[in-house]
């Protein structure tokens, strides 16, 4: 026994040395949903993506891109990665969709009603409500519960089913043996990461984005505050202002649905805080005591 013992800690060793490593330990900051659970591992004919029945080249991935999206063709070159993230995840839902019986007058509605049927049983129930109330809306003139309890549930509820259908795509890709090719994947990310947000991500400093546009109101109104900041932080922290107009797949990428949004980030590069509309110089920097001291409410 005692002869097999260092033996079996050898092989204890190689097994996890050479375990298959997927996209999400290799690259955390992507925050892809479908890809980050896909192996990297060498493939071979030049075929860069495999999940079942479904191959892609590059070269196939391109013309999936230019017949989906013909805008965007040049753009897409680069940004592979993340069109291979749009096309798989539509492929793949639809699959699931059509063998779980959702069907629809188009792919989009099938899509919709399978993600609609995970959350057909999330509720919010009235003390939530309550809670809603007395911390956002108590203090206005003229505004009760009873008039407004109705609607805070229909608020409060779809957050909640948001949040299901966002934590049901986080796993959907878990079961699907997806597999990437490893050389193929490190070239794309690096193109992928060839931008002011994912840099700033990955400079060790606290980081403040905002998504905003020339012309947004409230966009208006932050410049010289952000301004401001930059010269206060330089060095330090990181404002960075991204223009939605001019980048529009980092939007896409970064969940952007209105403007302006401002995400906070702490040392590690991760997404720690979101907010959608106007935020004052005394709210942003008390987000950032509250990172720095570790935790964001």
């Amino acid at each position: 026994m005692k002869r097999l013992l260092p033996l079996f800690l050898v092989l204890l060793f190689w097994g996890a040395s050479y375990a298959e490593e997927i996209v999400s330990q290799r690259y955390p900051n992507l925050d892809f949903t479908i890809l980050n659970w896909a192996k990297i591992v060498k493939m071979d004919n030049q075929i860069v993506f495999k999940s079942g029945e479904i191959t892609y080249t590059e070269a196939s991935l391109l013309e999936e891109i230019k017949r989906r999206f013909p805008e965007m063709e040049e753009e897409a070159k680069e940004n592979l990665l993340f069109f291979l993230e749009e096309i798989l995840g539509k492929q793949l839902l639809l699959s699931t969709a059509k063998k779980e019986g959702h069907k629809g007058q188009s792919e989009e509605e099938a899509i919709m009603n399978l993600l609609l049927s995970k959350v057909a049983d999330v509720k919010v129930d009235d003390k939530e409500v309550k809670t809603f109330y007395d911390e956002n809306l108590s203090k206005i003139q003229g505004m009760s519960f009873d008039t407004v309890k109705d609607q805070i549930r229909v608020y409060l509820t779809n957050i909640k089913k948001k949040e299901a259908i966002r934590e049901y795509l986080q796993n959907f890709g878990k079961d699907k043996n997806l597999q990437i090719d490893k050389s193929w994947l490190e070239a794309n990310a690096k193109k992928l990461f060839n931008n002011v947000v994912d840099q700033a991500r990955a400079s060790g400093k606290v980081t403040m984005v905002q998504f905003g546009a020339n012309g947004c109101e409230p966009c208006e109104l932050m410049r010289p505050i952000l301004k401001e900041l930059t010269e206060k932080y330089k060095g330090k922290k990181n404002i960075v202002f991204v223009d939605v107009n001019l980048n529009k797949i980092l939007a896409v990428r970064y969940g952007v649905e209105v403007i302006p949004v401002q995400t906070f980030y702490d040392t590690k590069g991760k997404e720690v805080f979101r907010h959608m509309g106007f935020f004052s110089k005394e709210q942003i920097e008390q987000k950032f005591a509250e990172i720095e001291k570790g935790g964001v409410r």
